[in-house]
């Protein structure tokens, strides 16, 4: 049973019981148990926890590129094993890996953003480099990413034009959802270099500035297959078939305006 809580009668009984012990770092003698000092082949460590995370830190912070080396030379001695065991971390893990990201980003959003930044610009032509042949790579790979950049780039350039802001949110604040629109136009019907993504509605009849407008122009149902001689010789008009009917008819400024 300890003492009470008098400090030299503390040190005391540590003393004498032998339950104290002197870190070599601070000179502090303390309780000589597992809260205070770290276990190491079952013998408490020489420094006190606190002075052991004081020098583990200022070693970090000291030796960052030598560090980084160990690592990286780590990993790649077992590289296989190392993919294999993350990814099986992963499978018993998501919920709390994907919890744990979210708080992440909320919690340190600027400083995120500020790192992600600094590494751009310091990057900012090998970055621009790889994202060109990657972009140009997958526009020959992935007809669905074709189609989900045509598509993006199409709504850039509709809100630089009938838009006092331009595009200030995600496509998907707008209600817009680039899977929903190509599942909706389905196979392209010939040769896809013969054929053009028209919107039925003409953007230019929509207000921009207007969200739900925004969603209604780039509803999947505003949307067909048309074939480039169809697409160009409408151009921009829209005609109805009657007054309560409107023609499925494209809209078009000129060519490079065009999801083609």
């Amino acid at each position: 049973m300890f003492l009470k809580p008098n400090p030299d009668r503390q040190t005391l009984y540590f003393r004498a019981t032998r339950l104290s012990k002197t870190c070599t770092k601070c000179l502090i003698e303390k309780p000589a148990t597992e809260e205070y000092f770290a276990l190491n082949n079952n013998k408490l460590a020489a420094r006190c926890k606190m002075c052991d995370s004081e020098y583990n830190k200022n070693y970090r912070k000291n030796n960052i590129e030598k560090l980084k080396t160990q690592r990286k030379e780590q990993y790649y001695k077992d590289r296989e094993k190392n993919i294999e065991d993350a990814k099986q971390w992963y499978k018993l893990n998501t919920e709390k890996k994907k919890n744990y990201d979210r708080t992440r980003q909320i919690e340190k959003r600027e400083e995120i953003a500020a790192k992600k930044k600094e590494a751009y610009n310091r990057d900012k032509d090998k970055i621009k480099k790889q994202t060109a042949a990657y972009t140009k790579k997958q526009y020959k790979k992935d007809s669905m990413f074709n189609l989900k950049m045509r598509l993006r780039h199409r709504l850039n350039e509709a809100f630089k034009k009938y838009s006092m802001n331009g595009k200030i949110r995600k496509s998907k604040d707008y209600g817009i959802d680039y899977k929903q629109i190509i599942d909706y136009l389905g196979p392209c019907p010939g040769k896809r270099e013969d054929y053009h993504i028209d919107h039925i509605k003409p953007l230019k009849l929509f207000d921009f500035n207007d969200l739900e407008q925004v969603k209604l122009a780039f509803a999947p149902e505003n949307h067909q297959w048309l074939t480039k001689e169809e697409n160009l010789r409408k151009g921009s008009k829209f005609v109805p078939k009657s007054e309560s009917e409107p023609t499925k008819l494209t809209f078009s400024d000129n060519i490079k305006g065009e999801i083609s």
